[in-house]
Parts: structure tokens; C-alpha cells; sequence
């Protein structure tokens, strides 16, 4: 029994940190631009695998929001710029 909450508790925690890698991922992307960002959130899983993320950033002083498209091992794949001011 504590082998089998074990692993789910594994489990959980690889899941959770797999998220997070490709959030943080993402964000570093656009602060290789020299963009601040707030955190990415997930948006949907497409038919075929890739994920949507919106991340909203500010550059010098001006708004944007992102949809970044993402593969399975969260390489990015497409940025599409939603709005920015």
C-alpha cells in the first residue's frame, strides 16, 4: 500500500513539474527578448498532441498577449501575437 501511494505521489509530482518546466519555458523565451512576462497558462491540448499557452508581456512599458503553440516535448513550435498596445 505505501509502494502504490508512492508512486502516485511520483506520479503527480513529474506531472506537475513537467508543467511547469514548459511554462517556465515559455516565459524564458520572451525574456530572451528582453520582454517581462507573467506566468504562461494553459490554454487547450489539440487533436494532435500540441498545447496552446497565453502569456501576456510588457516591453518597455507596452502590453501584448501571446498564444504560444507547443509540441509534446514543449518545443515551441508557433508565436502568434493576440494584441498588443
Amino acid at each position: 500500500m505505501k509502494t502504490l501511494v508512492f508512486a502516485l505521489t511520483a506520479l503527480l509530482s513529474s506531472t506537475s513539474f513537467a508543467g511547469r518546466s514548459c511554462t517556465g519555458k515559455i516565459e524564458d523565451h520572451f525574456r530572451a527578448q528582453g520582454y517581462q512576462t507573467r506566468q504562461a497558462e494553459f490554454q487547450k491540448t489539440l487533436e494532435n498532441g500540441d498545447k496552446v499557452y497565453y502569456v501576456r508581456t510588457n516591453y518597455h512599458g507596452g502590453d501584448a498577449a501571446h498564444e504560444v503553440l507547443v509540441d509534446s516535448r514543449c518545443n515551441i513550435l508557433e508565436v502568434r501575437e493576440l494584441w498588443s498596445e
